[in-house]
């Protein structure tokens, strides 16, 4: 570069130019010398950059709005799961939600004592007293349900 802008010098300073250099020395440039090719040159790169800053940024803020709707869409999928949970528990309990604690530990109790294999005594008149009722839950059902309960906060042990 420094050879080319030596003999550009040399080349006018032999025409005997009328262009005048920017200093007054004579290794500075013309004035005329590729300087608007260089700032549109400048400009279209900058522009480059620019846009290609823009479509990064534009790629990040999608990216982060799709991972917000998908961790959006697990918190859903685990408050349902949460939810149908909670109504099969007190479904087994024979409670509705509107049930107050106290009352939830009321069912529960009265549940494991009807359910519980100790619990359940053979009178000698009746065969099936040590067999459960096949519309009541077992004895490990209550206790699943109630450990639902407790995991969800509706009741305290």
């Amino acid at each position: 570069l420094k050879q080319q802008l030596k003999q550009h010098a040399d080349a006018e300073e032999s025409e005997g130019s009328p262009e005048t250099p920017v200093g007054s020395s004579k290794g500075f440039l013309p004035r005329s010398f590729g300087s608007q090719k260089q700032k549109q040159m400048q400009f279209s790169q900058e522009s480059k950059l620019r846009k290609a800053k823009d479509s990064v940024k534009a790629e990040r803020r999608a990216a982060k709005a799709d991972f917000a709707d998908r961790i959006a869409s697990l918190q859903r999928d685990a408050e349902d799961e949460r939810n149908q949970r909670v109504d099969w528990a007190l479904a087994i309990l024979g409670a509705s939600r509107s049930t107050h604690a106290s009352e939830l530990k009321a069912l529960y109790r009265y549940m494991v004592r009807k359910t519980h294999p100790d619990g359940r005594v053979a009178s000698p008149d009746s065969v099936d007293a040590l067999e459960p009722d096949s519309h009541e839950p077992s004895f490990e059902v209550v206790q699943q349900a109630w450990e639902v309960l407790v995991s969800s906060g509706r009741v305290s042990k």
